[in-house]
């Protein structure tokens, strides 16, 4: 997938409802199943998306008690944060604050790939 940045986007409301709401979306499927990995889940430009590395494929069972882990996490009121760091920094930062066997293998490829597409001083938020 090409890193497109479009900053008009970026910097709305929308995008950072997305933003937050995928963030929220790993860390219900990482409580469902600790044993998951991570690797990439930004907000686009119509929704939103994580890709997981899950022990099973997902069932209709799964995404409704994914999605009453997210209303329950939603309800604990925590604050949001936005944070501007290079790329490669927040990528290496992202990686080493999850537990390591959340961290999908792909992790360090996206990292070493961003890496030598896009300067490290271009921003990204958290």
């Amino acid at each position: 997938m090409a890193v497109k940045h479009n900053a008009e986007y970026e910097n709305s409301e929308l995008y950072k409802i997305r933003h937050s709401t995928a963030h929220i979306m790993a860390e219900a499927v990482l409580e469902k199943f600790p044993e998951g990995k991570v690797a990439i889940g930004p907000a686009i430009a119509d929704g939103f998306y994580y890709d997981f590395d899950l022990p099973r494929a997902l069932t209709p069972e799964d995404l409704e008690e994914i999605e009453h882990r997210m209303k329950k996490i939603i309800k604990g009121n925590h604050p949001f944060i936005k944070i501007s760091m290079s790329i490669y920094t927040r990528l290496m930062s992202r990686s080493q604050s999850l537990l390591p066997n959340q961290v999908c293998p792909s992790r360090i490829s996206q990292i070493c790939t961003f890496q030598t597409s896009i300067p490290q001083s271009s921003p990204l938020s958290s």
